[in-house]
């Protein structure tokens, strides 16, 4: 997996798991780790697309012409919230893992590295069980390959923020509790 290398990321053994997920496991940096990974695709677009290319390949006129969707910020924060929340829903096989790495390939038309670098500054995503997100974008060439984006502050921030959130929620009882105060509010 080439977005491990570029995300400095060390990896072990990596094998395939017959019966995912994950789709593969092996170790990361030392540590064992279950590995997802997805795709990031307008899936309406990609349908119009094909068939347009079908019917063109038929010798028949194509009632609709190929088309690429044009993602905005909040288009591609969505989807990428989604496709996390699906892969933290999923009941994973083997472990237990000490990271569950979740990398989404896309191929989209529009999603640029320039693009998606300044579409992600600031961004926070939601997670329970994902530990890593890396999203890798195909191709270009004025790079001369592919770049990605290691997602993991983003995710840190979130399950951070719950676990101080839960901490201070137990230490505020604690202090209570031991002044005498006892408050149903807890």
């Amino acid at each position: 997996m080439r977005y491990f290398g570029q995300a400095g990321i060390k990896v072990g053994e990596l094998v395939s798991r017959r019966d995912n997920p994950p789709d593969c496991e092996g170790m990361l940096d030392r540590q064992w780790s279950a590995v997802e990974v997805t795709e990031l695709v307008h899936r309406k677009r990609l349908e119009r697309s094909l068939k347009a290319i079908k019917e063109r390949v038929a010798g028949r006129e194509t009632e609709k012409p190929e088309a690429y969707f044009v993602w905005d910020r909040a288009n591609l924060f969505r989807a990428i919230q989604e496709l996390i929340e699906a892969k933290d829903a999923v009941r994973y096989k083997g472990g237990p893992y000490e990271r569950y790495v979740l990398v989404i390939h896309t191929d989209e038309f529009f999603l640029y590295s320039a693009t998606v670098r300044r579409f992600l500054k600031g961004a926070t995503f939601r997670a329970h069980l994902i530990t890593d997100v890396i999203v890798g974008l195909s191709y270009e060439p004025v790079l001369g390959g592919c770049q990605c984006f290691v997602l993991n502050e983003a995710l840190a921030m979130t399950h951070l923020n719950e676990f101080i959130s839960l901490n201070y929620s137990v230490i505020r009882k604690d202090a209570r509790l031991s002044r005498g105060l006892h408050s149903p509010s807890y």
